[in-house]
């Protein structure tokens, strides 16, 4: 005759031990207080990209005026096998056609994305900003971005005779100065990729070329980008253009939402 189990009786046998249920609980809340920890850290690399700035193989564009430049991010100041490495955005991907810009990085599996587009045929610059379901973007002339860059984040470059080759690609060496850190910072820059005044609307203003080794800091954070790979392919047009279920705030918005974002 088949064993009929009470599942109304009293028995306790098959739970598990209270301390080792203790233990599960205290492992759990281990792992959701690092876990705010590291989303903690993550608004606030996506904060630096908000005060700075696949489909076709690489080689099938047919001429060479529109592309994609993907660049690896490392973060110099935390060990290699720190956890949080495990969230932070790997990539940073830059997309041009005919001047138009697109920088944009990923960051908690695509619950994070934030793009920078400059449009150049309406000379304006954006932000865009994705959290979970919340979409925002802000709108600018592209000369108001320009000339506050010029105001409060002026940059002296020194040239050095020195250059190196980044993916086959020649690059010229200079030693930038920030007012705003107060920090000298190496950087290597090519002139040899088809993009008017790459820098207008970030922290690198003063050079004029296109940035291949590059380094930003933000707090504890200091990160270098390194261009990796430049894919010569077609680019829609659609890249450089706001979708129409992001929600247009002010820059202060944008802002705020991310420093709020980093107190959770």
């Amino acid at each position: 005759m088949p064993r009929k189990f009470n599942f109304l009786s009293k028995k306790t046998d098959f739970l598990p031990d209270k301390n080792v249920l203790k233990d599960v609980k205290i492992k759990v809340g281990m792992f959701l207080a690092g876990y705010f920890v590291i989303m903690k850290n993550l608004f606030s690399i996506l904060l630096v990209f908000f005060v700075v700035l696949v489909g076709d193989s690489c080689k099938d564009a047919v001429q060479k005026n529109e592309g994609e430049i993907i660049y690896s991010i490392e973060y110099l100041n935390l060990k290699k096998d720190a956890l949080i490495l495990n969230v932070l955005p790997e990539t940073m991907r830059i997309a041009f056609k005919n001047n138009n810009t697109s920088a944009r990085i990923e960051a908690g599996f695509g619950v994070f994305s934030m793009k920078q587009i400059y449009n150049a045929e309406k000379k304006t610059y954006s932000i865009l900003l994705k959290i979970w379901n919340k979409k925002y973007v802000n709108e600018q002339k592209a000369e108001i971005v320009q000339k506050h860059f010029e105001k409060l984040h002026k940059t002296v470059v020194e040239p050095i005779d020195d250059k190196k080759i980044i993916i086959n690609y020649n690059c010229q060496k200079a030693i930038t100065y920030f007012s705003h850190i107060g920090k000298a910072v190496e950087v290597f820059y090519t002139n040899d990729i088809p993009i008017d005044h790459p820098n207008a609307h970030n922290h690198y203003n003063g050079i004029d070329g296109v940035l291949m080794d590059f380094q930003l800091k933000v707090g504890e954070m200091h990160m270098r980008m390194l261009a990796k790979e430049i894919c010569w392919k077609k680019i829609e047009n659609s890249t450089f253009e706001i979708p129409p279920d992001y929600l247009a705030v002010s820059s202060q918005k944008i802002y705020q939402v991310l420093k709020e974002l980093q107190k959770q």
